[in-house]
């Protein structure tokens, strides 16, 4: 008997700091991990300091972020960049891991940060407001059927072969 490992999914918001997070965002999450085939196991974060190690620890299918994480930006800077948006944060890694998808889900998304996901590959960008929370867990098991939702690690090798 073979079990399929869930997709994993890093939510990035700031609101995620807050000592009672917006019931928008638990409902999201909530449906996020009841949805697709088997649901996807979703990992939350307000920081990108917090997100950076989960990126160490993990590889995930799809990483999903608000566009605006002022609050939420820890130590992290974009070169270049006086204010960095979720957008310039959705560029910077997809150009660490260009397999995993990106969603943007934000209630502020300008018709420059529209712009800009479009040219940073971002898989979709979901509206942020009331009733959104089914719309973004379709996306994201949209995205992660997309990729396969696999785990990205090496083929095992026999001893003495070059990778």
């Amino acid at each position: 008997m073979t079990t399929e490992k869930k997709p994993k999914v890093l939510f990035m918001d700031d609101e995620f700091a807050k000592e009672d997070p917006p019931a928008l965002l638990l409902e999201a999450k909530r449906a996020m991990e009841n949805a697709g085939p088997a649901g996807m196991e979703v990992v939350t974060v307000s920081t990108l300091d917090e997100a950076a190690e989960c990126f160490y620890r993990d590889f995930y299918s799809v990483f999903v972020l608000d566009i605006d994480m002022k609050a939420g930006l820890g130590s992290f800077s974009v070169p270049g960049c006086d204010e960095p948006r979720g957008t310039n944060l959705a560029a910077v890694y997809k150009g660490l891991d260009n397999e995993c998808a990106v969603v943007l889900y934000s209630g502020a998304a300008t018709p420059a940060d529209k712009f800009a996901a479009a040219n940073a590959h971002v898989y979709a960008l979901v509206e942020k407001n009331p009733g959104s929370e089914q719309e973004l867990a379709e996306t994201v098991a949209e995205a992660a059927l997309a990729i396969g939702g696999r785990l990205r690690i090496p083929t095992p090798c026999k001893e003495g072969t070059v990778l």
